[in-house]
């Protein structure tokens, strides 16, 4: 065998691999989105046909961003490099399926946008691992403390997170925040209960569906 073949031999056995191991990661999250939402419908949050596909899609992306927060970090769309609060930068993992749509998938054309993480290691370089892409209107209802800058238009959570929204924009995050806390917080006391069906739950799953 020549060396040209050789090498186009290896490349193949290469693309075979990523192949491979992107079939491996979509299964993953496939098996991962399955396991959130049994744990939703555990708790009493209902997953209906109105929920299924992109709608389904974004209330686990809900679910999520809730329970890896704080691992938050800020990327630039077609660059796979993520920053992160008083932490240096990282590399998304060359496995992970957001690399590729981070380049390839239009609706991460926004100038700035944002995931969640599971963790960092360090390998080659410093590589971020398990990473989902959000909305910053989940970060606004699952983050921190949000702190509202009125005349900058402003919305801070834990003030680095700065989320550009108009006024009234904020004030309905933070009563719906607040609102939210008081559920979850009876909830807890009383876990027979069910916060299906409650009015202020359909608000929020609104929200979190609506795309725009």
């Amino acid at each position: 065998m020549d060396l040209v073949s050789l090498v186009q031999r290896n490349r193949e056995c290469d693309q075979c691999v990523q192949s491979i191991n992107q079939k491996f990661e979509i299964s993953e999250c496939y098996a991962k989105s399955a396991q959130f939402t049994s744990l939703l419908k555990i708790v009493g949050f209902s997953i209906s046909d109105r929920h299924s596909g992109d709608g389904c899609a974004w209330l686990l992306r809900a679910a999520i961003t809730a329970g890896l927060y704080p691992n938050v970090a800020r990327g630039t769309p077609g660059k796979a490099e993520l920053s992160f609060h008083r932490a240096p930068p990282a590399m998304i993992h060359p496995s992970s399926v957001v690399k590729n749509l981070m380049k390839k998938r239009p609706q991460f054309a926004e100038k700035e946008l944002w995931a969640v993480f599971g963790h960092r290691m360090r390998t080659s370089q410093l590589f971020v691992h398990d990473v989902t892409v959000v909305s910053p209107k989940l970060l606004l209802l699952f983050g921190g403390p949000l702190t509202v800058r009125h005349q900058d238009g402003i919305v801070a959570v834990d003030n680095w997170i700065r989320v550009r929204a108009s006024a009234k924009t904020a004030v309905l995050f933070k009563t719906c925040r607040a609102a939210l806390d008081g559920v979850l917080r009876e909830f807890i006391r009383d876990p027979s209960g069910s916060v299906e069906g409650s009015a202020l739950l359909q608000i929020i799953v609104g929200i979190v569906v609506d795309p725009e």
